[in-house]
């Protein structure tokens, strides 16, 4: 008995050890503050021209156009907490960065926060609950040259994004994105074809860190081509997918150089039984499959 009593505080002490382990204090999200240091300039698309004749571009100002909102620069990392791939991809709440996803610290980007300009949430989960932000990620990169693409997972059916469209990156501060001119062809005979659209591209940059105690910050740059639609009437032909050029830097960010970055695409999808134009808007027929996809999922 004396032998139990001398040794009952550490077992007690052991048994509070491993609950305490075994149930740790959660982490309350937090919405994360913009602290309004980044700059539009930092990405801008120069030229556009549609995919199947990149002899014939469309007239834009000279010098481009800057990115229309801009979220940033944020200090720490961009990394998820767990995976930095959505899955299913499918724009759906919670499910990557833009979507307001959490992030390692437990902190998120508010989801609403570029849905401006006629953005609005959807169902795309369940047809009666709008509360998806619709961003679906391209793709990632570390530092410059050629984006992986990734994947979005309808059931058993994936599809490939680097199928679809290039996306390049270059060490020079300009970049390109180039949408396949037999998309459509492509999409339809894989029964993906339906009416809809992008109507917003997003750049997230994330700065290399100058030790392992600065881990450099990172923004988002966003294009609402319904802003740039009201800017530029009449500028575009909505019938085509277009390849694109423009430039970026790291000014936002003190010179630093570049870590990683992802590129994203918001598809918004009708949210009534009255079907869509059948034109799309310059990011074009090459990836309007996916609000399709969802609709399918759900």
């Amino acid at each position: 008995m004396q032998i139990f009593s001398k040794y009952l505080p550490v077992v007690a002490l052991g048994f509070t050890l491993a609950s305490a382990y075994a149930a740790p204090v959660p982490v309350t999200p937090t919405p994360i503050t913009n602290t309004g240091t980044c700059t539009l300039d930092s990405v801008s698309i120069t030229t556009m021209a549609p995919s199947n004749d990149l002899s014939s571009p469309v007239p834009l100002p000279s010098g481009g156009i800057n990115s229309t909102h801009c979220f940033g620069v944020i200090a720490g990392n961009d990394a998820q907490n767990g995976s930095n791939a959505p899955a299913p991809n499918l724009g759906y709440l919670g499910d990557g960065l833009l979507n307001g996803g959490l992030l390692k610290d437990g902190k998120y980007v508010d989801p609403g926060v570029f849905l401006v300009d006629g953005s609005t949430y959807q169902p795309l989960q369940d047809p009666n609950n709008a509360v998806d932000p619709g961003w679906i990620m391209l793709g990632a990169m570390e530092g410059t040259g050629t984006m992986n693409g990734y994947t979005v997972q309808n059931g058993s059916f994936t599809l490939d994004i680097d199928s679809v469209l290039t996306f390049n990156l270059n060490s020079n501060g300009t970049w390109s994105l180039q949408i396949n001119a037999d998309v459509v062809d492509i999409l339809s005979a894989a029964g993906l074809f339906d009416r809809s659209y992008f109507d917003q591209l997003a750049f997230v940059f994330k700065a290399g860190s100058g030790s392992k105690d600065n881990e450099g910050g990172w923004a988002i740059y966003d294009f609402n081509f319904n802003t740039l639609l009201n800017a530029f009437p009449g500028a575009f032909d909505l019938t085509q997918p277009y390849t694109f050029t423009g430039k970026w830097n790291m000014d936002d960010f003190g010179g630093k150089q570049i870590s990683h970055m992802s590129l994203w695409a918001r598809d918004p999808i009708s949210t009534t039984n009255v079907p869509l134009p059948g034109t799309v808007l310059l990011l074009g027929v090459g990836l309007l499959a996916l609000g399709f996809m969802r609709r399918k999922v759900q």
